[in-house]
């Protein structure tokens, strides 16, 4: 009988133990690369609006930045964000708010009044001003992650109950190249450690946001990650978000205004002398 018991109970404890092996083998799973990159553009080809809370964090020579960001997205170039900055030592916070054409990065204080705020003007006519305005497009940024590296696989895996796709990507060696003259420029036999070698982008499935994105160093080191929480996409947001009209004790520094009374000066001043025009 005991012989019988203890057989049965081996048979439970294979079968436990093949089932659970089972799940796991059904937990990640290799797809198809085009697959995955297809989905994630044609989401993101439709995104609307997005806001989240972020938390990036990222190690310099061992030293860790963290930033909390609460941000808002509305396309095709509106942002807010809600920036806090801090290394242990110091914090600081301010607060970038786009309506497409004015940006206002303004410093705050702890007590989150405003200090100062910085104010610039973005043509989007001008190849400088395009440039700047495809950092407010998800699907602008996603895609020169895809020209600055190389798809190697794509996974599909459960985590917290969520179905999500992992996308491996690895720098290529044309954009590693200018990140090694880079570092051997600055002289710092460390400053190779924070070449973002490979990236590990996270993607809900179900949800079409991404969750998580991890960055490695040649040597297969975390030097940064963000995760994503409190998602919210094609919600509606309002355009008061997206501007900022500074009360009349505000100090206001004009970048644009600046930049071209420096222009009209360089434009001004008399040419030097060369050897042939004497």
């Amino acid at each position: 009988m005991k012989k019988q018991i203890l057989g049965l109970m081996l048979i439970c404890f294979l079968s436990l133990n093949c089932s659970l092996f089972a799940k796991d083998a059904d937990k990640e799973k290799t797809v198809d690369t085009d697959k995955v990159v297809n989905h994630i553009k044609s989401n993101l080809k439709n995104l609307k609006t997005f806001s989240a809370t972020a938390l990036q964090r990222s190690v310099v020579r061992d030293m860790e930045m963290q930033v909390n960001a609460k941000v808002y997205y509305k396309m095709p170039h509106n942002l807010r964000a809600e920036i806090s900055m801090s290394n242990g030592e110091y914090q600081i916070k301010h607060r970038v708010v786009f309506d497409g054409a004015t940006m206002w990065e303004i410093e705050l204080s702890e007590e989150d009044e405003v200090v100062n705020a910085v104010k610039s003007e973005i043509d989007g006519n001008t190849p400088e001003g395009q440039s700047m305005l495809s950092q407010f497009s998800q699907l602008d940024q996603f895609n020169q992650l895809l020209i600055q590296y190389d798809v190697v696989s794509a996974k599909e895996k459960k985590m917290d109950s969520r179905l999500v796709y992992i996308l491996e990507l690895k720098l290529k060696e044309e954009e590693k190249k200018v990140f090694e003259q880079m570092a051997n420029a600055t002289e710092n036999p460390e400053a190779s450690k924070i070449i973002p070698e490979k990236i590990l982008f996270y993607w809900d499935k179900n949800e079409k946001y991404a969750i998580k994105v991890e960055t490695f160093n040649p040597d297969q080191e975390a030097i940064g990650w963000v995760d994503y929480t409190d998602v919210k996409v094609n919600s509606t947001l309002k355009d008061e978000l997206f501007t900022y009209v500074p009360t009349e004790d505000v100090n206001v520094i004009d970048i644009t205004t600046i930049e071209a009374q420096a222009q009209l000066l360089l434009e001004d001043s008399p040419e030097e002398e060369t050897d042939s025009d004497k």
